[in-house]
């Protein structure tokens, strides 16, 4: 997590722009960052994009998961 200063949000003017690039000090862009609507959009979106209603209702029946802690100790980490 990264935390910025208040005048830096507010130069994100994130009401009239859901995404901004994020740059160093000398200009060079480092990074986007999504307002969470914005995220949640693209999520969605993308989920619509790649299944089905069907699917995407199947695997929300299907419940399940894995902690957080045990990906990453799979991963390696």
């Amino acid at each position: 997590m990264v935390s910025i200063n208040v005048d830096n949000l507010t130069e994100l003017q994130l009401a009239s722009n859901p995404v901004a690039t994020i740059c160093s000090q000398t200009g060079v862009p480092i990074g986007r960052f999504l307002s969470e609507t914005a995220f949640h959009r693209l999520v969605y979106d993308w989920a619509a994009a790649t299944m089905s209603d069907e699917e995407l209702d199947r695997r929300r029946a299907e419940g399940g998961g894995r902690e957080l802690a045990e990906f990453w100790q799979e991963m390696g980490r």
